[in-house]
């Protein structure tokens, strides 16, 4: 073990409770995001308890989408298409601050209205 890790060990152990709330607040983000895209009627979410997930688009396809949200909105998206047993319409989302979160979510129905109605739901 270098003494970066051993250090970086030292810390976690050290901070341990102070950082195990960002852990939960995360999970409570996770599930509140995909709760928001799952509420989009073009959007089909598998459900995780991870700080990632997969969605898959019932119109168009994960490039199509991932080129869009680069080009306009700055947001990179996984493409999950070349994913074993996936289709081109999958695509894959880690879990960001709310802020952000919301701001893809706007994105995405940008994105969805080029090919079929969308609404947002609160």
């Amino acid at each position: 073990m270098n003494a970066l890790a051993k250090e970086a060990g030292s810390f976690v152990m050290k901070n341990y409770n102070r950082l195990l709330p960002d852990a939960h607040a995360l999970c409570r983000e996770s599930h509140l995001f995909q709760q928001q895209l799952a509420a989009l009627p073009h959007l089909e979410v598998t459900p995780s308890p991870c700080n990632y997930f997969l969605v898959q688009l019932k119109e168009g396809t994960a490039s199509q989408l991932k080129s869009y949200l680069i080009d306009e909105h700055g947001i990179l998206i996984r493409d999950a298409g070349n994913f074993r047993g996936l289709s081109p319409r999958h695509f894959r989302l880690s879990v960001q601050e709310k802020a952000a979160n919301d701001r893809l979510v706007e994105a995405l129905c940008e994105f969805l209205q080029k090919t079929s109605r969308c609404t947002i739901l609160s």
